[in-house]
């Protein structure tokens, strides 16, 4: 995840999401969700085998809190399958996009 300095993070915050799997994983119906319940929807996007896709916000309500926090992929069912907790980034970690 990158935290993108110097322009919109409405626009420009963004999640990269990693196949492990040996199948491509089909994301269609699925969101990330941040600790105050909003919603990034994933979209249609088919991720391949050892492949990543990047998602931006794209002005979507979720965001990623620079005071640290946590996100959760959910499934179209309603299912927490992965969560991330991210620690506090300081003005020298945050990169221009």
């Amino acid at each position: 995840m990158a935290l993108l300095g110097l322009v919109d993070d409405a626009i420009n915050e963004q999640v990269v999401l990693t196949n492990t799997g040996a199948v491509a994983v089909d994301l269609t119906g699925w969101t990330v969700r941040d600790l105050a319940q909003n919603i990034l929807s994933l979209g249609s996007v088919i991720v391949e085998p050892g492949a990543s896709v990047t998602v931006k916000r794209q002005g979507q309500p979720m965001s990623m809190n620079n005071s640290g926090g946590t996100i959760e992929l959910i499934s179209p069912a309603g299912t927490v399958v992965q969560s991330v907790t991210c620690p506090a980034v300081t003005v020298e970690q945050v990169v221009s996009g």
